[in-house]
């Protein structure tokens, strides 16, 4: 049973690969036509300055919430506010600088 179940996962891991690639080849002969080829390197130079700055917050939002509902769980406010400014800080380095 092991094994039906690892061919049927490799067979849908290559089929999912195949269709994301055909959508990947329909998507920016679609996008070149209705944008031209300026507008389309514009479009590809934004989307991709959004996904560093995506990738840039390093997941802050999800470990902030995780110590802070350690803190709250404890009843500890000079931990809360000592997150509170870590965070602070970081982001204000991180948008600022």
């Amino acid at each position: 049973m092991k094994t039906n179940q690892l061919k049927i996962g490799v067979i849908l891991s290559y089929v999912g690969m195949i269709v994301q690639n055909i959508i990947s080849i329909v998507y920016t002969s679609l996008m070149l036509r209705l944008l031209g080829k300026s507008e389309y390197g514009l479009y590809q130079l934004v989307f991709s300055v959004v996904s560093y700055l995506g990738l840039l917050s390093f997941g802050f939002g999800s470990t902030y919430v995780r110590f802070y509902s350690r803190y709250k769980v404890k009843d500890d406010v000079d931990g809360i506010a000592r997150l509170n400014g870590m965070f602070i800080t970081i982001f204000f380095d991180y948008c600022f600088n």
